[in-house]
């Protein structure tokens, strides 16, 4: 799906669609908003003491700043989501959630990164980047393939899923997710990647207790069943798919197993997926680990998701 998003891209690029460019105005918005999302990762790092009010003042000095900035610009994204950001700093003082700050602050970046204007603090995204895998969570021998990314979940299977499972409402983030690189081993035949997303406490928790429902397993092979190719590809067909629990004893997290039997050149093999959910305080991450015609090493999954998980911040 990615490679398809890339070359409908390229074909527009060749046709001669022409990037947008920040105005004057715009830049002094997104200057605004720069600052902002440096005191944003402060305060979601804990650099900077969360209830303490010298924090929140500056929280709310700095979303007022960019609502102001952008006000004056004839961006009406900029200027929507800067009042978005205003209000919600000021909400800290009574509930002391930033959900709503943080979601009105990544669309602000998102804005600012589309009209051509390179930020220096993305204060959500720079955070999200450092919680993701990183090379150090895994042993020699491991290599990249791919550079991460931000990108939104895709709904209409997370909602299927969520459908199929009851229960609990839909955990949704509020921002794009940050996924990490794809890490690859023996040709490509194992292979780890992750994203994370500022969701706020209860969507995290949501998120993770949905995979251990009884019917978890079954609608994650739907799911796969109904999304995954029937025709060959690249001269290889889905044969069946199975899904069971994946028991990793580690608190906060839940996982699934997908057995993906297929088939090419009238040959056999089976590819094991591995879905991993961690939450932590506001904050919510996936894993995919996979093994094929062997599963991963139960011991190394563990290590990498309890690293993910012990990144994650406790608000």
């Amino acid at each position: 799906m990615r490679g398809l998003v890339a070359v409908v891209l390229l074909i527009a690029a060749c046709a001669g669609a022409a990037p947008t460019r920040a105005d004057a105005q715009e830049r002094v918005a997104c200057g605004a908003v720069d600052d902002l999302g440096t005191v944003v990762r402060a305060f979601l790092t804990g650099a900077v003491p969360a209830g303490d009010p010298a924090t929140i003042d500056a929280l709310t000095s700095s979303a007022a700043a960019a609502d102001r900035a952008a006000e004056a610009s004839s961006n009406v994204v900029l200027a929507r989501a800067a009042t978005d950001a205003a209000s919600a700093s000021a909400g800290l003082r009574s509930d002391g959630a930033p959900t709503r700050l943080v979601a009105a602050v990544r669309t602000l970046t998102e804005e600012c990164e589309a009209l051509g204007v390179d930020l220096r603090h993305d204060g959500v995204g720079a955070v999200a980047a450092q919680l993701v895998v990183q090379p150090g969570d895994l042993p020699e021998g491991w290599a990249v393939v791919d550079r991460g990314t931000a990108a939104h979940p895709d709904e209409a299977a997370a909602g299927r899923f969520t459908r199929c499972v009851g229960g609990d409402a839909e955990a949704r983030p509020d921002t794009a997710e940050v996924v990490s690189a794809t890490f690859v081993q023996d040709g490509g035949a194992q292979r780890v990647q992750s994203a994370v997303a500022h969701v706020g406490a209860e969507a995290a928790r949501v998120a993770v207790r949905r995979f251990a429902r009884p019917a978890a397993s079954r609608c994650m092979t739907e799911l796969l069943d109904a999304t995954l190719p029937a025709e060959p590809m690249a001269g290889i067909t889905m044969v069946g798919v199975t899904t069971e629990p994946l028991e990793l004893g580690i608190a906060g997290a839940q996982g699934l197993r997908s057995d993906l039997t297929l088939r090419t050149q009238g040959h056999d093999f089976v590819v094991h997926l591995d879905n991993v959910l961690v939450a932590r305080g506001e904050w919510f991450a996936r894993l995919n680990l996979l093994g094929a015609r062997e599963p991963l090493d139960r011991a190394f999954e563990r290590a990498v998701v309890r690293r993910v998980l012990d990144r994650l911040p406790a608000r």
